[in-house]
């Protein structure tokens, strides 16, 4: 009778466990605002809530040493990111909520339950692509119906939503029309899929790489180009043995391809790769490059005096940067520097790092520094996009690579012994 409950409940515990997985694979693709959550800005917050209530039952777990620190590293850059001081007690309460209990709920889950969780995620991201570029590309032959609908931010133009995939009104250019998925913008595809593809090794024996491979390109967008690029760049340097004759061979042949590229572009080409890509490396007086255009110039003057005040230490709080650049469309890493000062950027690395430290491995280390990179233009690590597949990632190949070392460990003292 004792075994048949204990066995029940190992059911039960099971069957919670997988649950809860599957509520933090759609909470997950949810924070980036998919069409279907434009309804109400709270369906994410929603999602992060339910996948962290699925998880209350796993919190009395015994848990790794690695865990316990990611937990402590997790929970005291709760009280940096808070800003109690400037935020004011009820942003402050709702920002820790938001961000930092569904990170802290998903670190409860145990080593194989991310493993689980990440081939679920890239699974589920790559159907919904699939079937939104498969629908995408058919638009330009059949005459699809759509329907407008409108994003919660104001920012934004009206979309044509065709269920599978949306576009905004002001941005339909036929074939060379930028790919957004079921995403508000090109770039936050481009984003997810360059990411997703150095966690998933960029092998095109795999459906999932070849799918996201063919949207990322679709969405012409810069960043996403040079985050793939450089995940290959960090892939191929991570899975080395000779890391400096690799970095002098990636160096030759990126030399070779900045001058091909330099005697191909004139600013009088009218082809579309020469208009969406390479003219946005032009020099810029203003931005550095034309493409860096991620801020206004009025945005980055109020950055600049704020740079020489003391409100640089500990930011003018996100409640105040959303009362003065809410709905302009300004985002980049100064935004986040901004709202959060210079103490909680570094906190927000120091955070990240201390991920890799407990789960050490070259490949991670090559995708906290896509991440960083990713940084520039985007500050999403607290997202549930970036931040779930980065520990799953990082304590999968950790684990990965301390059973092969195992494996060595047991096959050369097996050499001795015979």
């Amino acid at each position: 009778m004792r075994s048949d409950s204990l066995l029940c409940s190992k059911i039960q515990k099971r069957a919670l466990s997988s649950f809860s997985i599957w509520v933090g694979v759609i909470a997950c693709w949810g924070s980036v605002l998919p069409w279907p959550m434009w309804k109400s800005e709270y369906f994410p917050f929603f999602l992060l809530m339910l996948f962290t209530a699925t998880r209350a039952i796993f919190w009395n777990e015994n848990y790794t040493w690695a865990t316990v620190v990611s937990m402590v590293a997790t929970i005291a850059f709760a009280f940096v990111y808070s800003q109690l001081f400037t935020n004011g007690l009820i942003i402050s309460i709702y920002q820790v909520v938001y961000a930092i209990v569904p990170i802290v709920a998903f670190l409860t889950l145990q080593e194989h339950e991310r493993y689980v969780f990440l081939k679920r995620f890239i699974n589920f991201f790559s159907v919904i692509a699939l079937a939104s570029v498969i629908a995408f590309f058919a638009h330009f032959f059949i005459d699809l119906p759509y329907f407008i609908i409108h994003h919660t931010n104001s920012f934004y133009a009206p979309f044509k939503n065709y269920i599978f995939f949306v576009i905004t009104q002001n941005s339909d250019f036929g074939w060379f029309t930028r790919f957004s998925s079921v995403y508000s913008e090109p770039g936050h595809m481009s984003m997810v899929c360059a990411i997703l593809l150095y966690i998933n090794g960029y092998s095109f024996r795999k459906w999932q790489n070849i799918t996201m491979t063919i949207c990322l390109i679709w969405t012409f967008s810069l960043a996403g180009y040079l985050l793939f690029l450089g995940g290959i760049i960090l892939h191929v340097v991570a899975k080395s043995k000779k890391i400096l004759l690799t970095l002098s061979k990636i160096i030759s042949v990126t030399i070779i391809l900045l001058t091909l590229g330099f005697i191909y572009y004139s600013p009088q080409n009218n082809d579309m790769f020469s208009i969406k890509i390479l003219s946005r490396l032009e020099f810029d007086e203003n931005n550095g490059i034309a493409g860096n255009n991620r801020n206004s110039i009025w945005f980055n003057q109020y950055y600049d005096e704020f740079l020489s005040s003391q409100d640089k230490w500990l930011g003018i709080g996100r409640g105040e940067l959303g009362k003065r650049f809410g709905g302009t469309g300004n985002a980049s890493y100064k935004n986040y520097v901004l709202g959060n000062g210079v103490i909680g950027t570094i906190a927000i690395f120091f955070l990240m790092g201390t991920y890799l430290f407990c789960y050490p491995s070259r490949k991670g280390l090559g995708l906290m520094i896509l991440l960083s990179i990713s940084f520039i233009q985007r500050p999403y690590f607290l997202w549930a996009i970036e931040c779930f597949p980065y520990v799953a990632a990082l304590s999968s190949w950790y684990i990965h690579d301390d059973y092969q070392k195992q494996n060595i460990i047991i096959a050369k003292q097996s050499t001795i012994l015979a």
